[in-house]
């Protein structure tokens, strides 16, 4: 039930404060048969025994009517700390595909747990403790609606974001393995928890992000495979099919769902968008490198790109330079 180090400071904090209790007894039977020794002290440590006497004695009384009820609510605690133990490991083996359930997802294993773990502790500090102590008004029950209503004051944006999570997990909005913009984040779907969506982004790193952002940015889903989008700007005196052709063709081979479209044209150039169904490393450079090498070998130059797109975006050397590239 503990780790090791645990208990070793448990233990130590333990012999601490017997240590600070032994001393103040000490401390208080010297002062006592210091006292005891003049005639003219005598009734102050009368006075003072009865001082701390009684109410130590007052105080061993309840706890010695409550020893009952103490045990009880010690064997209650370690039952349901057991239980929250038990329900943890069972799901995070669900989760990891040790245990199998019918009714019960893998995906969906870790945010169950939660929620079973929390409502098994609420339903202990609610319900539980009013049968071991036998009132509806023990300290139990009362620490029971202080953590609910700490924990809805102290944990509203996570509580918030747990409530998104629920939709988002059970309503199957988003799926493992997916590539998606969440929160203003893009990446592939890495895992799904209550509380947040974990992607891996371009550059292998893990990004959390709380599924309440997606309340404030809209979420879009690229699919299986992702989507992957090129913008060429080509000569406007081209052939404006053969660009098109080629930009079909280099997709085709390296993905599904190719499509090609002329968004724009102007003095500078005809500017295409396109874009492929494609999984895989480096789809986009990779794609870029078949373009220029089609559009090269089709003698067909390059435009400039609109001044909205933030540049050129160079997909292959002019024909002039054809001696130069090679």
């Amino acid at each position: 039930m503990l780790r090791p180090a645990a208990s070793q400071g448990a233990l130590s904090v333990a012999l601490g404060a017997a240590g600070v209790l032994v001393r103040l007894g000490i401390a208080y039977i010297w002062i006592l048969f210091a006292l005891s020794l003049f005639a003219s002290t005598r009734g102050t440590s009368e006075k003072l025994t009865g001082f701390v006497l009684a109410p130590m004695s007052d105080l061993m009384g309840r706890i010695a009517r409550s020893v009952p009820v103490l045990v009880l609510a010690i064997l209650a605690t370690l039952a349901v700390i057991v239980l929250i133990r038990f329900v943890g490991l069972f799901f995070g083996s669900v989760s990891r595909g040790e245990t199998s359930l019918g009714w019960l997802p893998s995906d969906l294993a870790v945010a169950t747990g939660v929620l079973v773990r929390f409502g098994i502790l609420v339903a202990a500090l609610l319900l539980a403790a009013p049968l071991i102590t036998g009132t509806d008004e023990g300290a139990f029950t009362r620490i029971g609606f202080v953590v609910l209503a700490a924990a809805g004051l102290a944990s509203t944006p996570l509580i918030a974001s747990a409530a998104v999570g629920l939709s988002v997990i059970y309503g199957r909005r988003l799926r493992v393995g997916d590539i998606a913009d969440v929160g203003g984040r893009a990446g592939r779907v890495r895992e799904l928890t209550l509380f947040e969506a974990r992607l891996e982004d371009e550059d292998g790193c893990v990004v959390r992000v709380p599924h309440l952002l997606s309340l404030f940015h809209p979420t879009r889903i690229r699919g299986r495979p992702p989507v992957v989008a090129v913008e060429i700007s080509v000569d406007p005196a081209a052939d404006l099919d053969r660009v098109r052709e080629v930009l079909l063709k280099t997709g085709s081979g390296l993905g599904s769902r190719a499509r090609a479209a002329l968004v724009a044209i102007d003095e500078g150039g005809a500017h295409f968008r396109a874009t492929m169904a494609c999984d895989g490393d480096d789809v986009r450079s990779r794609w870029l490198t078949a373009v220029a090498q089609a559009l090269v070998a089709a003698d067909i130059r390059l435009g400039r790109a609109p001044a909205s797109s933030g540049g050129a975006r160079r997909a292959a050397p002019a024909p002039a330079d054809r001696s130069a590239a090679s």
